[in-house]
């Protein structure tokens, strides 16, 4: 018998869905970067590990660059959103505001297709 799997939430009217990322500490919270360069951050209600039957809600909507979001992170706790463009920018943002955040300027020459966040020190994370 394979498992139910159903969509904790449908992303069709928002833009094509480049990249996502759960957050690691609760798991309650989802990141979304689309092809437009704009994050959605979404809080998913859980209990136990399985989503709860009410909808999730749109937490913020932060339209964080002027091209397509190729990577997206969370930090270990929830607090930063590290994300990755197309045109090769990272930028670090709060997971809690609707505010862009700090450029890392000449980071890469090319899109940003992966982002790993250290799971003990917040301040350091990879990217390539």
């Amino acid at each position: 018998m394979q498992p139910h799997v159903a969509p904790l939430v449908s992303w069709s009217n928002q833009g094509n869905v480049t990249c996502c990322s759960f957050g690691k500490k609760t798991g309650g919270v989802v990141a979304v970067g689309t092809e437009d360069g704009i994050v959605h951050i979404w809080d998913v209600q859980t209990t136990t590990g399985r989503a709860q039957a009410a909808p999730p809600s749109c937490r913020s909507t932060i339209p964080s660059v002027n091209c397509p979001v190729e990577s997206i992170a969370f930090d270990w706790d929830e607090d930063q959103l590290i994300v990755g463009t197309y045109n090769g920018a990272l930028k670090v943002m709060r997971a809690s505001s609707d505010r862009g955040g700090d450029s890392l300027a000449g980071a890469h020459r090319t899109a940003v297709k992966c982002i790993a966040c250290n799971p003990v020190d917040k301040w350091y994370f990879a990217s390539g």
